[in-house]
């Protein structure tokens, strides 16, 4: 596997580090535990595995360092870019369902 400069994925955190706001001791965002049926947790376990423990840009780049697939783009001509769900956000969906 060969890193690429201009992967999108290696630009998206190299923006993040040059901007100032990721710092690699304390990470920026918030661990959030991902709902079980998440597109991207059912369809790369190994994502997955990292996904439980890291936020999502560092998880993403691990897997993609790991397995040279990026989830939102794994081959050239294909984009699959879904929002990622949380277990917060679908109880808030489930509450105002109830409502």
């Amino acid at each position: 596997m060969t890193f690429s400069l201009f992967h999108p994925l290696f630009e998206e955190l190299f923006n993040t580090v040059r901007s100032g706001v990721f710092c690699p001791v304390a990470p920026v965002s918030v661990v959030q535990p991902v709902w079980c049926n998440d597109f991207y947790y059912n369809e790369y376990p190994g994502y997955a595995r990292l996904r439980d423990i890291l936020p999502l840009l560092h998880a993403r780049f691990l897997w993609w360092a790991e397995s040279g697939d990026d989830i939102y783009h794994p081959s050239v001509s294909v984009s699959n870019i879904y929002p990622e769900l949380t277990y917060s956000e679908i109880q808030i969906r489930l509450e105002h369902r109830q409502f």
